[in-house]
């Protein structure tokens, strides 16, 4: 008896321990169910246009090493965007064994502490000759859109814009990752860099329940319908995702989930924030969860015409207060 009593007490313990241990994970501060249906603002609407144009540009072909034509147009493209929109782009090469490449950098220094840097980056290759519209053109158009906003908008910290390359095989996770090597650049500066925001799928959405996949025993602790934006991140730097989390659900009324895991959980470090780990680095992923929700992930079907540009609009206007709050943007976030 007294065995089968300390085999329950085990297993009770064990229990608590595992349900505190995925609380922790996924426990975010705020009510993340917001509004799934609502109709776009004027300033939304020029949103989801622009949104839409970028990604029809940039997914007009793929973006690799067997593509070259399409890739160097692509970066021409994304250059001149960040020009117009008032910044200085910079092209810095990226050393690879199937060079050459480059990633795209823009850099505005803070009005009051310039040695702190937030990232804000997504990567703007795409895995074979697969048009990449959610992967990762959406995210690249993100960022044109994020630039475009902080151009009115200075910000006590430095803000590094960055259009990464070399995100997908044969460069996934190794230092041949274009931000592998604009991380490892900042880290040689001395810099402190505050967080990076890798904006990685963000174009995909589905309301029906059931659309959404989750790995494990994840599915317990969030919504079963696939729209909804996600912060994901390492427990490590819980803090930067919980705090993306909060300002998120705060100030926007878009559903936003969030969680922060070990880095060696399947998904939660396969985009470019990985690489900003690697230099100790508080980094996260803003995503629509890519693989667990799209059927067209790494597929020739991964086209424009298959993202919603209402609510990716949503997100990207969404975005402006949790940037706003790591940069420190004091002179209005609309």
């Amino acid at each position: 008896m007294k065995l089968v009593v300390r085999s329950l007490l085990v297993l009770a313990t064990l229990s608590a321990v595992t349900l505190l241990t995925f609380g922790f994970m996924t426990w975010m501060p705020g009510d993340g169910s917001g509004v799934i249906e609502r109709s776009l603002t004027p300033d939304e609407q020029v949103v989801r246009d622009n949104l839409r144009r970028h990604v029809e540009f940039i997914a007009a072909g793929p973006r690799h090493p067997a593509a070259p034509e399409h890739q160097a147009v692509v970066v021409e493209y994304l250059r001149a965007q960040l020009a117009q929109a008032g910044w200085t782009p910079q092209l810095v090469e990226v050393e690879t064994a199937d060079g050459p490449f480059h990633n795209i950098i823009a850099r505005r220094d803070g009005t009051e502490r310039p040695d702190e840097i937030v990232v804000i980056g997504a990567h703007w290759d795409t895995r074979g000759l697969t048009p990449g519209a959610d992967d990762n053109a959406s995210g690249c158009a993100a960022v044109l859109e994020v630039a475009r906003w902080l151009r009115d908008h200075p910000s006590e910290r430095t803000v590094e814009l960055a259009l990464w390359a070399t995100e997908e095989p044969p460069f996934f996770q190794s230092p041949q990752m274009g931000s592998y090597q604009h991380a490892s650049a900042l880290r040689e500066t001395g810099a402190t860099v505050v967080v990076a925001l890798s904006l990685e799928m963000l174009g995909y959405f589905d309301p029906a329940e059931g659309a959404q996949k989750y790995p494990g025993f994840l599915s317990m602790f969030y919504p079963t319908h696939g729209a909804f934006i996600a912060f994901v991140g390492s427990m490590w730097h819980r803090n930067a995702v919980t705090t993306s989390a909060e300002v998120f659900r705060a100030e926007t009324d878009f559903p936003a989930e969030g969680f922060a895991g070990p880095e060696t959980m399947p998904g939660i470090g396969w985009s470019d924030h990985w690489s900003f780990w690697q230099h100790d680095v508080p980094a996260l992923m803003v995503s629509d969860t890519s693989f667990f929700r799209t059927p067209h992930y790494h597929k020739l079907s991964d086209l424009p015409e298959t993202l919603d540009y209402e609510r990716f609009a949503r997100v990207v206007v969404g975005l402006r207060p949790v940037i706003a709050h790591w940069a420190v943007v004091s002179d209005g976030i609309k």
